[in-house]
């Protein structure tokens, strides 16, 4: 039996309720994928993979790229996630000392990313990354109903990049 999922849907418009208490929580940076034996095989195949086409079309340079590239992968498929510190106040949200206005974003989606709840942020520049912020689920109401005060509320699922990285589990 699946728990039951919150109802997290029913946020249209941004509130116009005044909220000046500041909400703050902790959680995960980023999911952790526990990656087999087979990954990493997959993976270095995938290096090799592109080494040998490197080398066929004499493509020197590209060598030490996907060299520095898997090295670079490897070091942050291995690092565990950090826990964070989230601040949500009258100016814009805290992701430790790092203080993002809320007018840096046009709105917000709430996303079950595997196991867990996350806010998608969407940027209102238009080649700006988007921002997720993990959250507990017995937190989930007040975190949601705080960003809803302040940005419209979407129905948005991860883009087509952030999807693929979850399927290969990196």
């Amino acid at each position: 039996m699946q728990p039951t999922e919150p109802d997290y849907a029913n946020h249209g418009e941004a509130i116009e309720a005044p909220v000046s208490d500041s909400i703050a929580w902790e959680a995960s940076e980023y999911l952790q994928h526990n990656n087999g034996v087979w990954w990493y095989v997959a993976f270095f195949l995938i290096v090799v993979v592109l080494i040998t086409f490197a080398v066929i079309f004499h493509f020197w340079t590209f060598i030490p790229v996907v060299l520095v590239m898997a090295v670079a992968a490897i070091i942050h498929v291995r690092r565990p996630p950090r826990v964070v510190h989230y601040q949500l106040g009258d100016d814009g949200f805290q992701i430790e000392d790092n203080l993002h206005p809320y007018t840096n974003y046009k709105s917000f989606s709430v996303i079950r990313d595997g196991a867990f709840f996350a806010i998608l942020l969407i940027p209102s520049r238009r080649f700006a990354v988007s921002t997720i912020v993990y959250f507990d689920e017995a937190d989930g109401e007040e975190i949601v109903d705080a960003f809803g005060a302040r940005l419209p509320m979407e129905n948005r699922d991860l883009d087509p990049l952030d999807r693929f990285l979850r399927l290969i589990r990196f």
